[in-house]
C-alpha cells in the first residue's frame, strides 16, 4: 500500500513540474515579444498623453562665447551693443521656434523636420550664448567701475535672467530632438514658453538701453550745471587746482569703483579747475576745454577713454610757471 502512495506522489510531482516549466517558458516568450514590439516603435511620434518636462538642463547655463574686449567702450555704446546682440538672439530664437512650431502643427515630427529644428535651434543657442557672454561682461565691468545706478544694474540683471531662461529652453528643445525623444505636444509646450521668454527679453533689452541713455544724459547735464566754489587767484593756484582734479579722476577710475559721492566731488573739482584756468587766461585757459571734455567723458560713462584723457591732460600741465 505504501508503494502505491509513493508512486502516486511521484507522479503528481512530475506533473506539477511540467506545468511550472511550461508557464515559465510561456512567460519568457511573451516578454521577448513585448520587448521586440517596444523597440520597433518610432522614437519621434505623436503623443496623446500630456508631455513630460524632462530632458532640459537643471543648472544655470554658462556662456561658451569668449568675453568681449570692453576697453575703449562707453556705457551708451555698451547698451547699444547689448541691445543689438540681444535682438539677434531673439530673431534667431523666433526662427527656431517657428520651425519647431510648424513641425509640430500636424501632430507628427518627421526625421527631416527634426533635423531642421536641430539646425535652427543650434543657431539660436549660439546667438543667445553670445548675448549672455556680453551681458555678463557688462555686469562685471560696470559693477567694478561705476557703482552709480541701481536701476541700471537691476535692468541689466533682468536681461541676464531672461537670457538664461531662454538659453535653457532652447537647450531643452535641442536635447529632446537630438535624443529623438521629442513629441509634437512636448515641443508645442516648450515653444509657447520660449516664445513668451523671447518677447520678455526683447522688452528688457530696450528698457535697459533707455535707462542707460537717460542716466548718461542726466549726469552730463548735472556736471555742466555745477558752479565753481573755489576759483584760484594765481597761476600757481590754478595749476594746483588742475593737478588736484586730474589726480581725483585717476584715483576714482583706478580704484575699482566710483561712488555717487566721488562723482559729485569730481564734478565740483572740475568746475573749480575750469574756472581757475579760464581766469588766468593765456596758456592755462586753453587747458580748460580739456577739463570740460574729460568731465563729460566721465559723466557719460566713457571711463576707459576718460582714464586715458586724464593721463594726457596731466602731461599737458605746464611747468616753470610762477
Amino acid at each position: 500500500m505504501s508503494t502505491k502512495v509513493f508512486i502516486i506522489v511521484l507522479a503528481l510531482i512530475v506533473v506539477i513540474g511540467a506545468v511550472v516549466v511550461a508557464v515559465v517558458l510561456r512567460g519568457g516568450g511573451e516578454k521577448t515579444t513585448t520587448t521586440a514590439q517596444t523597440s520597433a516603435t518610432p522614437t519621434v511620434a505623436t503623443s496623446s498623453s500630456p508631455p513630460s518636462q524632462t530632458g532640459g538642463p537643471t543648472t544655470t547655463p554658462s556662456p561658451t562665447a569668449a568675453p568681449p574686449d570692453l576697453s575703449g567702450t562707453s556705457q551708451e555704446q555698451d547698451a547699444s551693443d547689448l541691445a543689438a546682440q540681444t535682438g539677434e538672439a531673439v530673431q534667431a530664437s523666433d526662427d527656431a521656434l517657428t520651425t519647431a512650431d510648424q513641425a509640430a502643427s500636424d501632430g507628427q515630427i518627421t526625421a527631416e523636420e527634426a533635423a531642421a529644428i536641430a539646425t535652427a535651434t543650434d543657431e539660436a543657442i549660439s546667438a543667445t550664448d553670445e548675448a549672455l557672454a556680453l551681458a555678463l561682461a557688462y555686469e562685471d565691468y560696470w559693477n567694478a567701475y561705476l557703482q552709480l545706478s541701481d536701476q541700471t544694474l537691476n535692468d541689466l540683471n533682468a536681461i541676464l535672467g531672461e537670457l538664461e531662461t531662454l538659453y535653457a529652453q532652447l537647450d531643452q528643445i535641442a536635447a529632446l530632438v537630438d535624443q529623438g525623444a521629442a513629441s509634437a505636444d512636448q515641443l508645442s509646450q516648450i515653444v509657447d514658453q520660449a516664445t513668451g521668454q523671447a518677447n520678455q527679453l526683447q522688452g528688457a533689452a530696450k528698457q535697459w538701453q533707455n535707462v542707460v541713455d537717460q542716466a548718461a544724459q542726466q549726469l552730463t547735464q548735472q556736471a555742466g550745471n555745477v558752479q565753481p566754489n573755489n576759483v584760484a587767484q594765481t597761476k600757481l593756484q590754478a595749476i594746483q587746482s588742475l593737478k588736484d582734479y586730474v589726480g581725483q579722476v585717476k584715483a576714482a577710475l583706478s580704484g575699482g569703483a566710483m561712488t555717487q559721492q566721488q562723482l559729485q566731488q569730481l564734478f565740483q573739482s572740475a568746475a573749480n579747475a575750469e574756472a581757475s584756468l579760464k581766469a588766468q587766461g593765456g596758456q592755462l585757459a586753453a587747458l580748460a576745454d580739456q577739463v570740460a571734455s574729460l568731465t563729460a567723458q566721465v559723466a557719460s560713462g566713457q571711463l576707459p577713454q576718460a582714464l586715458s584723457a586724464a593721463g594726457n591732460l596731466e602731461g599737458s600741465i605746464p611747468s616753470g610757471i610762477r
